[in-house]
C-alpha cells in the first residue's frame, strides 16, 4: 500500500503538469481525476455490496 501512495505521489503531480501544458489550464486535469474519484466510489460500492471474494470469483469466471 505504501509502494501504491509513493508511485501516486510521484506520477500525480507528473500527469497534471502534462495535462496541463497539453490543454493550457487545470479543467482537463482536474476533470480526470474528478472521474478517477467517482470510478473509486462505484468500485467500493460494489465491492462492499458483493463482497471482494464474489467479485474477484465474477471477474475472473468473466477473463
Amino acid at each position: 500500500m505504501l509502494t501504491a501512495w509513493a508511485a501516486a505521489g510521484i506520477v500525480g503531480p507528473m500527469l497534471v503538469s502534462w495535462l496541463r501544458a497539453q490543454t493550457g489550464g487545470y479543467t482537463v486535469p482536474l476533470l480526470f481525476f474528478a472521474g478517477c474519484f467517482v470510478l473509486n466510489f462505484i468500485i467500493a460500492l460494489v465491492l462492499q455490496r458483493f463482497g471482494i471474494a464474489r467479485a474477484a470469483a465474477r471477474f475472473h469466471a468473466a477473463a
